[in-house]
């Protein structure tokens, strides 16, 4: 059985190209509809929420979903919502950067502290910060970042 199957049920309308994504937890749902045209993977996917009441931001959700928009895998990014909902109720703390509790490229959960406002970022987030601000400064409080 698969390890999403208590929560997640995922239903495919060929006629309409469209991939449903329902997240039930606590009875409480989460729907997100997939819309491909009919020359995928010309054409983006085009994704809608059609309710979100399960405690998940937002901004969470669409960070989550913009993923979608590089890599063109409707099942990866099925599957990468999953495994943050799931660890987003177990009270993991989501990157400050990329919103992600598991980092997309490398699989990694945040692990580096900023000593002064304590919120945690993926090793590859923050040194993309660093890269592109020309400086070792937190995102969030800029306060010196030292490792």
């Amino acid at each position: 059985m698969d390890k999403f199957s208590d929560f997640l049920t995922i239903t495919v309308n060929e006629k309409f190209n469209i991939v449903k994504a329902k997240f039930d937890i606590d009875d409480q749902i989460l729907d997100i509809n997939y819309q491909y045209e009919s020359n995928f993977p010309l054409q983006p996917i085009s994704t809608t929420l059609k309710s979100n009441k399960i405690g998940i931001e937002d901004k969470n959700l669409k960070v989550w979903l913009l993923n979608l928009k590089r890599t063109s895998n409707i099942l990866n990014n099925i599957f990468l919502i999953c495994n943050n909902i799931k660890l987003k109720f177990a009270n993991l703390e989501e990157c400050a950067i990329c919103y992600y509790i598991i980092n997309d490229t490398n699989k990694s959960l945040p692990n580096k502290k900023c000593p002064t406002c304590f919120k945690k970022f993926h090793n590859v987030c923050l040194f993309k910060w660093f890269k592109n601000s020309n400086s070792n400064n937190c995102p969030l409080c800029r306060s010196n970042f030292t490792f």
